[in-house]
């Protein structure tokens, strides 16, 4: 499965003494996360585009969603 922005920004947190961390890298690591957000985003709109333009039925289209994320 792919990794989310949220798993993403947690292990960053993990890596590094957070506290102690300088400002700038902090918000380094946030605008990284909220990027790869966005990209999912998209990339999940892309999906749901192509899933509306089928003619199937909500289980196929589900099952399909289900594949997405791996």
């Amino acid at each position: 499965m792919k990794q989310t922005a949220v798993e993403w920004l947690f292990e960053q947190v993990n890596d590094f003494d957070w506290k102690n961390l300088i400002g700038e890298k902090k918000i380094e690591i946030f605008e990284q996360a909220k990027q790869i957000e966005k990209e999912q985003q998209i990339a999940l709109l892309k999906f749901s585009r192509e899933m509306c333009t089928l003619d199937a039925s909500i289980d196929y289209i589900i099952n399909e969603f289900n594949k997405y994320g791996k």
